[in-house]
């Protein structure tokens, strides 16, 4: 048994952003691989292999307990904090370049997706996601508005007019009106869902409840099939632009399945990546 560190300081409900939601999943589905997992703020999802600790005693475990340990970062964590000479870089978004540089030689940096990082050596996947699909359903009624919209990373400063254009309905206050169980609701009662993360996990929540993604921001160097091919989580229900929407629309019924295969798919990534760390341990 592996003592994996999930290192992550803050709690889920502090900050519910995708990167929080996939350090609390991570340590979930370890600890339910029989792997021990250590982290210093409360776990979203207890489990009996889930210890609560601190960063002081981390930093001052024992030797024996320091070789056998490998501690998880998401990427915007620069430096070691903890001191554990095994330690990997989950690259939940591009990297930073100048926290990267504080990466140390023997890091091993392993990528959610296809995220930017300047390691030659990055192509190793770690992919955990919790879909939510007791949640996110489509709810097969009339649809009451047409557009709405969450603002994320992207967002350019005309942004703001075309939504207001649009009519779009604002879901940026999701987390203080019901979180998961809000969005759903609220992405059963419109048609499209509108965003200039091209990056973003909300599409495929809102691909589950029947909402078709448009991607307002397409890079003009990147075809609708090429982005799919770096993106795909976002294969299906998403038009990358407002050219693409005859895709998003004749392929939105394929998401719930679809999203059920990147699942088996995910849960195989965790197995070679505990793997990876069983041989490199020896």
């Amino acid at each position: 048994m592996i003592n994996f560190i999930v290192y992550i300081d803050v709690g889920f409900n502090q900050a519910l952003t995708g990167g929080v939601v996939a350090m609390h999943q991570l340590a979930k589905v370890l600890a339910e691989k029989e792997q021990k997992v250590s982290m210093i703020v409360r776990p979203e999802y207890p489990h009996r292999n889930i210890y609560q600790t601190t960063l002081s005693e981390i930093q001052s475990s024992s030797d024996e307990f320091k070789r056998n340990a490998v501690v998880i970062y998401p990427q915007i964590v620069p430096n070691n904090p903890t001191n554990i000479p095994n330690v990997v870089r989950w690259a939940l978004y591009n990297t930073d370049n100048e926290i990267e540089k504080t990466y140390g030689e023997n890091d091993v940096i392993f990528n959610f997706g296809n995220f930017r990082t300047n390691r030659a050596d990055s192509e190793k996947r770690l992919t955990v996601f919790n879909y939510y699909f007791n949640i996110f359903q489509n709810k097969n009624q009339k649809r009451k508005r047409k557009f709405c919209h969450l603002l994320h990373k992207h967002t350019p400063n005309f942004g703001l007019e075309i939504l207001k254009e649009l009519n779009s309905e604002d879901l940026g206050f999701w987390k203080s009106l019901g979180c998961q169980d809000y969005l759903s609701e609220k992405f059963n009662d419109h048609e499209y869902f509108l965003t200039y993360d091209q990056k973003s996990f909300f599409p495929l929540s809102a691909g589950l409840c029947g909402t078709k993604t448009i991607i307002l921001n397409p890079d003009k160097n990147l075809t609708p099939m090429e982005y799919r091919l770096q993106n795909p989580i976002q294969m299906f229900g998403v038009a990358y632009g407002w050219e693409d929407l005859v895709w998003a629309e004749q392929t939105i019924h394929l998401v719930p399945d679809y999203l059920r295969e990147l699942e088996k798919l995910d849960k195989k990534t965790v197995d070679s990546f505990i793997s990876f760390w069983y041989d490199k341990l020896k």
